[in-house]
């Protein structure tokens, strides 16, 4: 899950708060590995997980739960790929070869899932 290290606070927070929703924090600490403190500071945007922390939340929810981190995901990726294309264009850095790349990764992404990245790429 590669992924999660693009993950920023707000979104890491965020999903903490969706477990949190069906769980108390005791319960939740201890599926996490983290103290109580640590998931109130999580919640409260004090601190935020690591990625190992994340990674065990999202593997740990439930169906239900995991439609709704999707979608955090995805605003927070989309977002952040929408900010970097605003200033490469802004810098004339953007090419029609790097649109072409990332509607190939896109495609390759949605029509061949199984043909899954190593962790070590």
């Amino acid at each position: 899950m590669k992924f999660v290290h693009l993950l920023g606070k707000e979104a890491r927070s965020k999903i903490i708060a969706v477990l949190a929703s069906s769980r108390s924090y005791n319960e939740l600490s201890e599926l996490l590995g983290v103290s109580t403190a640590a998931i109130s500071k999580y919640l409260r945007g004090k601190t935020h997980p690591s990625d190992s922390v994340m990674i065990r939340a999202i593997e740990l929810a439930d169906y239900n739960e995991k439609e709704v981190i999707a979608d955090i995901i995805i605003n927070e990726l989309g977002n952040g790929l929408r900010e970097f294309i605003s200033w490469a264009k802004k810098e004339s850095l953007l090419k029609k070869s790097h649109l072409r790349k990332l509607e190939e990764i896109l495609y390759e992404a949605y029509i061949y899932p199984a043909k899954e990245v190593s962790s070590s790429d």
